[in-house]
């Protein structure tokens, strides 16, 4: 590849999700930006996927992204495997600044930044009230962010007046859900365990590996 080409010497680091958790993930992201009806449960949405007719928006190829090893095997096979880290989502999730300091660690750079680090969540995926009006304000604000990308100054007042406005937006926008919705059904779950299988075999070595041990993942 032309990446290894000009960069032999990169070093690579994948984070790697549970691929279910991520189908979730992507389930609520889509209802939240109303690219997907309220009405669709989380089974329906994964049994579209397995056995439906393949569709072009990105929310209907989530299933089929998270076989990350298809991935995986292009970098493998073209860079060297110690200059490839795999990080567990769940870990990073759990203990950022520990997983952070091995990633700096492999990296060969300095941890001492992070050491003062905020890891607050500042993207959370919210249910909304009214998804249509969220569409278009996020629609709005990314037509606003492209047209003051070159006045930085400009970027930076008009992202302190969103700081402010933003908590209060959602929580008027902002609803709980019933979590009936996000059930799976145990075949269905038992389906995609085997459709994820090397993912998750990929990931439980993950949980307990140390950096020198990786390269045998790949």
């Amino acid at each position: 590849t032309r990446l290894n080409r000009y960069l032999p010497q990169a070093k690579l680091i994948f984070i790697l999700r549970d691929p279910i958790d991520r189908l979730h993930s992507w389930y609520r992201f889509a209802q939240q930006n109303n690219d997907l009806s309220e009405e669709v449960t989380f089974e329906v949405y994964v049994r579209e996927q397995l056995g439906g007719t393949p569709k072009r928006e990105q929310h209907w190829l989530v299933l089929e992204q998270g076989r990350y090893v298809k991935y995986l095997k292009h970098f493998a096979h073209g860079f060297n495997k110690k200059n490839i880290l795999l990080v567990h989502y769940g870990l990073l999730s759990a203990g950022p600044a520990s997983v952070l300091r091995q990633i700096c660690q492999f990296a060969k750079i300095d941890d001492t930044f992070y050491q003062q680090y905020d890891f607050k969540v500042h993207n959370k995926t919210q249910t909304m009230k009214n998804p249509r009006m969220h569409q278009i304000i996020q629609s709005g604000k990314r037509a606003v962010r492209k047209r003051v990308a070159s006045s930085p100054h400009l970027h930076k007042w008009l992202r302190n007046i969103n700081r402010h406005l933003e908590p209060a937006y959602l929580k008027l926008n902002r609803q709980e859900v019933s979590k009936d919705q996000w059930l799976l059904s145990s075949s269905t779950r038992q389906t995609l365990m085997g459709f994820y299988e090397r993912e998750y075999q990929i990931l439980g070595s993950l949980k307990t590996s140390l950096l020198e041990d990786q390269p045998q993942l790949l």
